[in-house]
């Protein structure tokens, strides 16, 4: 886990504009999440069922069914009426990460630093002997 949170730490660190961040599953269950400024993270609920994760695992899935077309997905964004949702999967660590960021910020910037910060974590041993998705499922200390 406390890679996991290490992750999550530098993502909130690589931009100003980046308000909130989570990671998520691919059985669409949120692993943990940060946000700065003492603003309330939207994205996770304080109870289990009501996890929006879940629907990020949907969104992704059928997002993909493009990939033949259009080629992979490497990030994708909703807009809402007080801030942008970004969310970048990285299949090889089995994983969403979702960003939250004011209306105002540059998405292909944040997007450029983040995927990049993400990518690095992956080839560290660290990462691969310390997450994997049957350890999440069977281990209390991956939920919230």
């Amino acid at each position: 886990m406390d890679t996991v949170n290490k992750i999550l730490e530098d993502l909130l660190l690589v931009d100003d504009s980046i308000l909130s961040v989570a990671m998520v599953d691919m059985n669409g269950h949120t692993v943990s999440s940060k946000s700065k400024y003492h603003i309330n993270n939207g994205f996770v609920s304080s109870q289990r069922n009501d996890d929006y994760g879940v629907w990020l695992r949907a969104t992704f899935a059928m997002i993909g069914q493009c990939a033949k077309t259009f080629g992979k997905v490497d990030t994708f964004v909703s807009f809402h009426q007080k801030v942008k949702l970004m969310v970048i999967p990285r299949s090889e660590m089995n994983a969403l990460f979702v960003l939250i960021v004011p209306r105002s910020a540059s998405l292909e910037y944040i997007i450029s630093k983040t995927s990049k910060l993400v990518i690095s974590y992956k080839d560290q041993k660290d990462w691969i002997n310390n997450y994997k998705e049957s350890d999440i499922l069977q281990d209390k200390r991956w939920l919230r």
